[in-house]
């Protein structure tokens, strides 16, 4: 009878530890929708319309600026991820991201990765680049998987949203 009393005050210790993880796990939600909705009103951008999906040069620069100062409050990339409803960085194959752009360009995966330098394959390449920016990609790690320059990188992510703008 004595050990299932101190079995049962164990479990009952272990529910409100739990508990109240879930509520400091609500509030720094809370704490974050409001840091993020500040950060997004200066792209006159809702919650929601980050969430969505969609693919507008000022919802890139709004998810990218949420995800930056979620990261800086402590939180994980993952836990980042599944809070603004973006696939986890984990998950990513970079190569069929680029085989897909390569494919919607008309092109083949080697045209992107060579030398090549026609603007329909410059064009794609710079796509795949400023995709891998989006992903939170340093200029560096984007150079060492395409086998380019940082400053090469760098000026292809700028073409592209420039391309985004004009659209």
């Amino acid at each position: 009878m004595k050990v299932d009393r101190q079995s049962r005050s164990a479990r009952l210790f272990e529910l409100a530890v739990r508990a109240r993880k879930i509520e400091n796990e609500r509030d720094a939600i809370n704490g974050a929708d409001q840091d993020v909705a500040l950060a997004l009103a200066q792209y006159d951008i809702s919650l929601a319309d980050l969430r969505s999906g969609r693919r507008t040069l000022k919802l890139v620069q709004a998810r990218r600026s949420a995800f930056q100062l979620l990261l800086a409050r402590g939180w994980s990339p993952a836990k980042v991820a599944r809070y603004l409803g973006v696939p986890a960085a984990k998950a990513f194959n970079w190569r069929r991201m680029a085989k897909s752009v390569a494919e919607r360009h008309g092109l083949k995966l080697p045209d992107i990765l060579g030398n090549e330098k026609t603007k329909k394959v410059a064009t794609a390449r710079q796509e795949v680049m400023f995709e891998l920016r989006d992903r939170g990609w340093s200029y560096a790690q984007i150079g060492q998987a395409m086998a380019r320059d940082h400053s090469t990188i760098l000026h292809g992510v700028k073409a592209h949203e420039k391309r985004l703008m004009d659209v």
